[in-house]
């Protein structure tokens, strides 16, 4: 079933259902297009839509700008994007983007039906990774790793593996700023960060030891032991916990390039 967006678009005049990872094909044989649901799915979705509604495919690590001013649309990123009604689609590229008129749903001649996905055969011989490739799953492969060592509380691990996708990143940097991917693993890296500090915070044993160290320092405060107190943030600090005080007390949160 479709659920409502934001909707932000028809402010401005288009009236588009946006599909990101249009290009999906981490399915190998079986197919993943359109944001993972694959053809035969996807088609029963469209057909709950309204007539004539027109949908924008983004392909993965790709992206559609709109310039008002120049009334123009451009495209950035690695892949193409695709504009599709009634199950014809139009595809367009960097050199050749779609104009306003037809975002805004002059679908126009040019549209054809989708090419079905070509089965793998086992006499054809498998396209050979590029450095990209094998860079992006390396880093997939990590993330995985990452979460289920999460799922099993091997924080210290999981720790481990952010800092392999850091070097990783860090010494490809090159190569993800040539195809237009560095942001997008940085993205990547900054939500495993944000994992790993919201499973840190949320064991009790830690939050009541950070807890009850906060309180002890609270009342040195309060007797006027400034330097005690002071001990107990710095210590605090070196272990990648913030302490930050107010007029309503002290708080605290996990900052792990601290540690």
């Amino acid at each position: 079933h479709w659920m409502d967006g934001l909707d932000i678009l028809s402010h401005f005049g288009f009236d588009l259902v946006v599909v990101p990872h249009w290009n999906n094909a981490e399915g190998g044989n079986h197919d993943t297009r359109f944001c993972f649901m694959g053809a035969p799915r996807f088609e029963r979705l469209e057909a709950m839509l309204p007539e004539g509604t027109t949908i924008l495919g983004l392909d993965e690590h790709t992206a559609l700008i709109i310039d008002f001013a120049r009334q123009t649309a451009e495209i950035e990123g690695a892949g193409r994007v695709t504009l599709r009604r009634n199950g014809y689609e139009r595809v367009f590229s960097k050199e050749k983007p779609p104009s306003l008129d037809l975002l805004r749903g002059a679908f126009g001649a040019g549209a054809e039906p989708p090419a079905e996905p070509r089965p793998q055969q086992r006499t054809e011989k498998p396209a050979r990774p590029t450095a990209l490739d094998e860079l992006w799953q390396r880093l997939h492969a990590l993330e995985t790793d990452f979460k289920e060592d999460l799922e099993t509380e091997k924080s210290p691990k999981a720790a481990g593996i952010l800092l392999e996708v850091e070097r990783l990143i860090w010494q490809n940097q090159d190569l993800l700023q040539e195809n237009e991917g560095l942001g997008a693993a940085r993205e990547l890296l900054r939500e495993l960060l944000v994992l790993l500090s919201a499973r840190l915070a949320a064991q009790p044993p830690f939050t009541l030891l950070v807890r009850a160290l906060l309180d002890a320092r609270t009342g040195l405060r309060e007797q006027k032991q400034w330097r005690a107190a002071d001990a107990i943030r710095d210590s605090l600090n070196k272990a990648g916990i913030i302490v930050e005080d107010s007029e309503k007390g002290s708080s605290w949160y996990f900052d792990l390039r601290q540690t």
